[in-house]
C-alpha cells in the first residue's frame, strides 16, 4: 500500500525507479509548545548526558522497582531521562513553554520527589 501511494504521489511508474531506501529514528524527545512548536532541538535516544538522571531514578525508586512499573530499567536513551534532563538544565524550556501534558506529568515526579518546580 505504501509502495502503491508513493508511486502515485509521484507519478513515477515504477520501472524508472532505480532503488528505494529506508530510514528510521528510535525514540527521542521532541518538546512541544501548546501552539505544537518546537521548543528546543530534540534530544534523540544516542544522546547520553543524562546519566545523572538515570542514577537518580535508579536510587530513588530501584532498578527492580522501575522495571517492575515499566517494563524498562533507567536508561540515558530513554524519554524520561531527557524530559528530567530538560527540566533541571533548561528549565525555561520545559516551564511555561512546553505542553500541558508533559510537564504535568513532571510534576507529579517532582511532588513525588518532595519539591515543586
Amino acid at each position: 500500500m505504501a509502495v502503491r501511494f508513493a508511486l502515485e504521489a509521484s507519478g513515477a511508474r515504477g520501472d524508472e525507479i532505480a532503488c528505494v531506501g529506508f530510514s528510521g529514528q528510535m525514540h527521542g524527545a521532541v518538546l512541544l509548545d501548546a501552539q505544537d512548536d518546537v521548543v528546543r532541538p530534540a534530544l534523540i535516544w544516542c544522546d547520553q548526558r543524562t546519566e545523572p538522571q538515570m542514577e537518580e531514578l535508579s536510587h530513588l525508586f530501584g532498578v527492580n522497582r522501575l522495571i517492575q512499573l515499566t517494563c524498562n530499567a533507567p536508561v540515558t536513551k530513554f524519554t524520561l531521562t531527557k524530559l528530567l534532563w530538560v527540566r533541571e538544565n533548561e528549565p525555561r524550556n520545559m516551564g511555561a513553554r512546553c505542553a500541558r501534558d508533559v510537564a504535568q506529568g513532571l510534576r507529579a515526579l517532582s511532588i513525588h520527589r518532595g519539591t515543586r518546580h
